[in-house]
């Protein structure tokens, strides 16, 4: 069997919705849709999350003084560099995508348009 026939049927299976698959920017725009952005999206929510605990924890031990509020502040340090990550990362795949000049790659999640 030739390759390019093997690659297609793979990349129809993968990603069925794409009209054109076996073009990179389709490909590449699929995977970021499919994969990365709900990858950052989990990843910035656990962030945020901490972020909120540690706010919970702080607040609820800052008058006694105790370890737990030092625990509250280094979950919050930690919560704005994980989002800090995850922006950046966000922004890296965007910048790339503009780079290589992939349509179909947006802030909105959304697929691209056929025009």
């Amino acid at each position: 069997m030739n390759m390019n026939i093997i690659h297609s049927i793979l990349i129809n299976i993968i990603f069925p919705n794409t009209a054109d698959a076996l073009t990179l920017g389709n490909l590449i725009a699929d995977v970021n849709r499919v994969i990365i952005n709900p990858a950052i999206i989990a990843l910035f929510s656990i962030a945020l999350f901490l972020f909120m605990y540690g706010v919970v924890v702080f607040i609820s031990n800052r008058d006694s003084g105790s370890q737990d509020a030092n625990t509250g502040k280094k979950h919050m340090i930690w919560g704005i560099i994980g989002m800090a990550i995850m922006l950046s990362a966000f922004g890296a795949v965007q910048w790339i995508a503009n780079t290589l000049d992939v349509k179909g790659v947006d802030v909105q999640n959304t697929p691209a348009s056929t025009s």
